[in-house]
């Protein structure tokens, strides 16, 4: 956190643009990969010059707790946000609004963020960038409930580093389920969903022989 504040605060060495800049000034934002035909404008150095002069860009970390739902955590981040931003208007700075970075989870919470009818901060929020969101699940979830977390640390101990102990967490953490690929997405993995019930049918059918058997016998048939 505090290199990326370091760099957001040292866009200029000896009267350059600092190398780590040099990938955004003048690049087409489509090459980013977020869309093909951006509605951004090429970013050049005088704009660029502009927006860096006479402001300071603080980076602040807020976590959450995955357990909880993202609606959940959306609304507890957007409070906090809230009271971030009247702590730096009460110092005498301007801190109208902010960007958001996530990664993973932290995508789902920030749409609950500005969603209207949960952390409804659409206002505040200049714009977010996502890191490896799980817009339509993740899959890593379902692997870890087979085979349990990576490695062998505390964090893998604690949330479960064998199938059957990473199932009884996320089977009871409704930030744990909202991982997993909504129904209409499934078809994307083969994977499937059935209750008891369609289990219990689909045995039944397996179990159903499909060859024709008569009533008569021939002479040492078994």
């Amino acid at each position: 956190m505090f290199r990326c504040e370091s760099r957001l605060n040292a866009p200029y060495r000896a009267g350059k643009v600092d190398t780590r800049w040099t990938d955004v000034i003048g690049i087409d934002p489509a090459s980013w990969g977020a869309h093909v035909q951006s509605d951004l404008a090429v970013l050049d150095e005088t704009t660029f010059q502009a927006a860096v002069k006479g402001v300071w860009f603080p980076v602040h970390a807020m976590g959450y707790n995955w357990l909880r739902g993202n609606r959940e955590s959306g609304i507890s981040i957007a409070k906090r946000i809230t009271a971030l931003l009247k702590s730096y208007e009460s110092q005498g700075f301007q801190c109208e609004k902010v960007i958001l970075v996530t990664h993973s989870m932290g995508g789902l919470v920030a749409r609950a963020v500005i969603h209207q009818e949960m952390g409804r901060l659409n206002d505040k929020v200049l714009g977010i960038v996502h890191g490896v969101m799980p817009a339509i699940g993740a899959g890593a979830a379902y692997k870890r409930m087979r085979c349990g977390a990576e490695g062998d640390d505390i964090a893998a101990k604690v949330i479960g580093n064998t199938g059957t102990l990473m199932t009884a967490v996320l089977g009871n953490a409704q930030g744990g389920l909202e991982l997993l690929r909504p129904a209409g997405h499934m078809a994307i993995t083969g994977c499937r969903l059935h209750t008891k019930a369609r289990r219990s049918r689909a045995s039944r059918k397996r179990a159903i022989p499909t060859r024709k058997f008569t009533s008569k016998r021939k002479s040492g048939s078994v």
